[in-house]
């Protein structure tokens, strides 16, 4: 009998706009334009409690240009 093969799962997206749902995998992400990074004292200011050393990246959407946020893996 023949093992049935199913085709690997496509991986979740990185990030996906609200403002028009374009989806970016992580390739797609870090060729969006760059306009701006959230750090330390900065988060510190809205958030009780930041992990050293973590950045938000701020980009723009491909599509609608909106900005999006996502948190830059450490390492």
């Amino acid at each position: 009998m023949t093992p049935l093969h199913e085709p690997p799962p496509k991986a979740a997206p990185v990030k996906v706009c609200g403002g028009c749902s374009a989806r970016y995998d992580a390739t797609a992400w870090s060729r969006l334009e760059l306009c701006g990074t959230i750090s330390g004292d900065e988060a510190r200011t809205v958030v009780t409690s930041w992990p050293s050393g973590a950045v938000i990246e701020l980009r723009r959407c491909a599509t609608c240009r909106m900005t999006l946020a996502r948190s830059r893996p450490q390492g």
